[in-house]
């Protein structure tokens, strides 16, 4: 697999919410993610998380992480977000109700 996959999406969710801007209607999801990506997780802290869930993630996403950002801006709602909060590593976003809310 290339490990460039993901080169570029951050500037490219960028720029779509540049040019989101300027049309009446957003596409799906955007009015809850507004095309923004959390930070890159440090090196470290993806460690933890591994370390925390006891599984190795996805190629995919092991590479998304520390390229892209931690969640934000996707296809519909967005990439439910990875968040260090009180020592832990948990996902946010990801029940039903809450995405509807962020969506709609």
């Amino acid at each position: 697999m290339d490990d460039r996959l993901w080169t570029g999406v951050r500037e490219r969710a960028q720029e779509s919410a540049r040019a989101s801007a300027a049309v009446p209607e957003s596409p799906f999801g955007a009015i809850g993610h507004r095309f923004r990506i959390d930070p890159v997780p440090s090196p470290a802290g993806l460690v933890g998380l591994e370390a925390q869930i006891g599984v190795r993630r996805p190629r995919k996403y092991r590479l998304f992480l520390p390229t892209v950002g931690a969640g934000g801006a996707g296809p519909a709602c967005g990439v439910s977000p990875v968040r260090r909060e009180d020592g832990r590593w948990p996902w946010t976003g990801g029940g039903a109700e809450e995405e509807e809310r962020a969506c709609h």
